[in-house]
């Protein structure tokens, strides 16, 4: 036997007597080495996605804190100019404070809080400030009423239009809005105001579309009331 092929053949049997005492350690480093890495992935994920979820409830604390304060400025706006009308307002007057409003309630609703013991009655007429009429009042009870807008759906009432000057019906489409419907050769502007047809006329709302379909032989005009129902804290109750 040749010193080359003894040499090849003694490194041959090392190399297995090796393997087989020593491959189970590698495999086992192997397997620690592989695991440690996904261990470490795997924190670095949960920590970016805790982080993620911390900076998003942040936001969200932060963004509801925003409209609290918003909501606190626009109540303390409001009681303000209520108590600064207070002054002026006639004696035909009921300042009233409004207690819940949609949507804690059906929409184009109020609940006042005065009733039967303050003198409000059935059928009285509500006012935005001074000059905006919202509606009537709907029910009475002891120490609270019940306010139903003029734009609930399908109410109807009989406004005059400033221009073209007509008085026409003006029909309830819910959200603050009505539904004029006139002949398509009429002439209306966008903007135009609207008011009531009652003893002294209050703003009703203003025409803020005109709708008028190629083939049809009307127009429709959509109006609609000057003020935020869901931001409305007072309002005057005509006696």
């Amino acid at each position: 036997m040749s010193p080359k092929f003894k040499w090849v053949s003694a490194v041959f049997v090392l190399g297995a007597v090796f393997l087989f005492f020593f491959s189970a350690t590698f495999k086992h480093s192997a397997a620690s080495f592989v695991f440690r890495k996904i261990k470490t992935a795997r924190s670095l994920v949960l920590s970016s996605s805790y982080d993620f979820l911390a900076s998003k409830n942040s936001l969200l604390k932060e963004n509801t804190a925003l409209r609290l304060k918003l909501a606190d400025l626009e109540t303390q706006k409001s009681l303000f100019e209520f108590r600064q009308e207070k002054a002026d307002l006639p004696e035909n007057f009921i300042e009233a404070v409004v207690i819940f409003r949609p949507p804690a309630i059906n929409y184009d609703q109020l609940i006042l809080g005065k009733g039967a013991e303050d003198g409000v009655k059935q059928g009285q007429l509500v006012l935005a400030g001074k000059n905006i009429i919202i509606g009537t009042v709907s029910e009475v009870f002891d120490d609270s009423s019940r306010v139903v807008s003029f734009s609930s759906y399908g109410i109807e009432q009989n406004v005059f239009l400033a221009k073209p000057g007509v008085s026409v019906t003006a029909v309830g489409m819910g959200n603050n809005e009505f539904a004029i419907t006139l002949p398509r050769d009429f002439q209306a502007e966008s903007g135009s105001a609207v008011f009531s047809l009652t003893n002294q006329p209050y703003i009703v709302g203003y025409v803020s579309e005109i709708e008028t379909p190629p083939s049809a032989p009307v127009k429709t005009l959509k109006v609609k009331q000057p003020f935020n129902i869901y931001s409305l804290y007072s309002v005057n109750i005509l006696k």
